[in-house]
């Protein structure tokens, strides 16, 4: 059953708090993986560079990515971090802190999106 609301779709998201509980729902295509570093960018398909994302926002970040690698190929930025921040006991994430900027600090172009997911009704928590 399709969550109705944002508190359902939340609960939904929320008791997915443990490692079993993620495999399942990517196994059953509710959750997709998704690089926090990208493999363009140099990023590994390692446990600290996976997050799980409900079904359609791997796209949503594969297209923020996309921008950086525009900004990078312009000379515009050359580093790169991403960053999840969670709520409670869910493995996954509320939102994704995305941040691009030039080590050249003559250079003043920056690019920082955030990347929300779900929204807790209770203090989150960064990871």
């Amino acid at each position: 059953m399709e969550p109705t609301s944002n508190s359902q779709y939340a609960a939904s998201l929320q008791v997915l708090d443990s490692p079993e509980k993620i495999r399942v729902a990517y196994v059953s295509g509710t959750l997709e993986k998704v690089y926090l570093l990208p493999e363009e960018f140099g990023g590994k398909d390692t446990a600290e560079n996976i997050v799980y994302l409900p079904r359609g926002l791997g796209d949503m970040k594969r297209q923020i990515d996309g921008t950086v690698m525009e900004l990078v190929r312009a000379n515009k930025v050359n580093k790169y971090e991403a960053r999840p921040e969670y709520a409670g006991k869910s493995f996954v994430p509320v939102r994704i802190l995305i941040k691009a900027w030039h080590s050249d600090k003559s250079k003043t172009a920056s690019f920082n999106p955030v990347l929300e997911v779900w929204s807790p009704d209770f203090p989150r928590n960064t990871g």
